[in-house]
């Protein structure tokens, strides 16, 4: 995962999230680069419409966790969507849900 080095961001940005794909069934780690993640705030993180449940670790610079079951999503490209702190950043169609 590539944290780049931007002096303007100021505000907490999610920029990608390693693996990029996944079967669709769940159940495989990610992490999701990026900057200004305030670990003592509440997180959720979506793929597609799902949220990740389950423990999710999140430091300045990485959240993980563990991928949901995306059986209900269709089999495009979904966008990430990251809510820390009362802020929230998209990571535009970023994660593929692998079928069979």
């Amino acid at each position: 995962v590539a944290t780049p080095v931007d002096a303007n961001v100021s505000a907490m940005t999610a920029y990608d999230i390693f693996p990029w794909r996944a079967p669709i069934i769940g159940g495989h780690e990610f992490v999701i680069g990026g900057l200004n993640f305030d670990s003592n705030a509440a997180t959720s993180i979506f793929v597609g419409d799902v949220e990740v449940t389950g423990q999710v670790s999140v430091s300045e610079t990485r959240i993980r966790g563990t991928l949901p079951s995306l059986t209900g999503q269709p089999n495009e490209l979904l966008d990430i969507t990251v809510v820390n702190g009362g802020q929230t950043s998209i990571i535009p169609d970023a994660f593929l849900p692998l079928v069979g």
